[in-house]
């Protein structure tokens, strides 16, 4: 694998939390005023009884999704997709989007009951298919053990799912694939999502560029080096 060629393709972050009120028009157009007023321009907006979008095209992709998944709880999501972020870019507007939500919905009495971050990399590999790559270099298995299978590999990877730590606070689960990218086999993709499973105090605040930098850390101070065979 080439170290420097990662690229993200995607972030995003998530909360689900209790004490919301719900969804209505006027509460939509406070939030969508708090996000101007933060800088965040938007391209268009989607709203329903229990759902309200908030999607911007340029100059770089954001989707903002506010649901309703059940009766007294809320769900803000924030994804940044298509590779448009660059470094801490997504995690600054990530906090402004929550600060905005903040700013519309109050936040004393609200309990967060989990967290996640999903994050996918791609990564140039040093062979000529990046199955190679992690078969033969990282898993040090001949190509020819292959033909067990009976038929041609187009592609494949490793998946890793891991609890949490003994008396980690807050406890996180880990989810890590690791396979051919099968759009460009040239490449090695990395997805790894991280999902924080126990509810808060309330007023907790929702840390997103917190959890993010968490992710991107764990992914290149534990993800690349397993890869890379260190």
């Amino acid at each position: 694998m080439i170290l420097d060629t990662r690229q993200t393709i995607y972030k995003g972050v998530a909360f689900v939390f209790t004490s919301f009120v719900g969804i209505e028009k006027r509460a939509n157009l406070k939030f969508q005023n708090a996000l101007l007023e933060r800088g965040l321009d938007f391209t268009a907006t989607q709203d329903s009884e229990n759902r309200l979008i908030v999607i911007r095209d340029k100059p770089t992709v954001l989707e903002i999704r506010i649901e309703l998944p059940g009766p007294g709880l809320g769900q803000l999501a924030i994804i940044g997709a298509h590779g448009t972020h660059h470094g801490d870019l997504f995690e600054r507007e990530a906090e402004a989007v929550v600060q905005a939500f903040n700013d519309t919905w109050y936040e004393a009495s609200r309990q967060i009951l989990n967290a996640e971050v999903t994050l996918r990399d791609l990564f140039e590999s040093s062979y000529e298919h990046a199955f190679q790559e992690l078969w033969m270099h990282r898993l040090h298995q001949p190509e020819e053990a292959l033909s067990a299978l009976g038929r041609p590999v187009l592609g494949g990877g490793i998946r890793f799912v891991m609890p949490p730590l003994d008396n980690e606070q807050p406890p996180c689960n880990i989810d890590v694939k690791i396979e051919s990218y099968l759009r460009d086999t040239k490449k090695i993709f990395v997805e790894a999502q991280f999902g924080w499973p126990a509810p808060t105090e309330s007023g907790t605040p929702m840390d997103a560029p917190e959890k993010l930098t968490i992710a991107d850390k764990y992914v290149d101070e534990n993800v690349i080096p397993f890869i890379l065979g260190g």
